[in-house]
């Protein structure tokens, strides 16, 4: 709410067309079907970029997890 003066304005926002509505509730598979993530295609990498991966895909995952929730909620 807004106040000017004595008067009192309520601001209302109205949704753009295909905003996304945020839900905490969603899985992380759906949140990035809702973000357009699950079309996305990996880049090529090294044997070594791989085996890093591969050591730190635990890791890499949950931080990765996280932050969507954080950004989606």
């Amino acid at each position: 709410m807004l106040t000017l003066g004595n008067k009192s304005i309520t601001l209302k926002r109205t949704p753009l067309k295909g905003e996304m509505k945020r839900n905490t509730n969603l899985s992380i598979d759906e949140i990035e079907k809702e973000m357009r993530f699950n079309n996305i295609q990996p880049i090529q990498s090294t044997p070594a970029d791989e085996q890093d991966m591969n050591d730190k895909s635990e890791e890499l995952r949950n931080w990765y997890e996280d932050e969507l929730r954080q950004f989606f909620s």
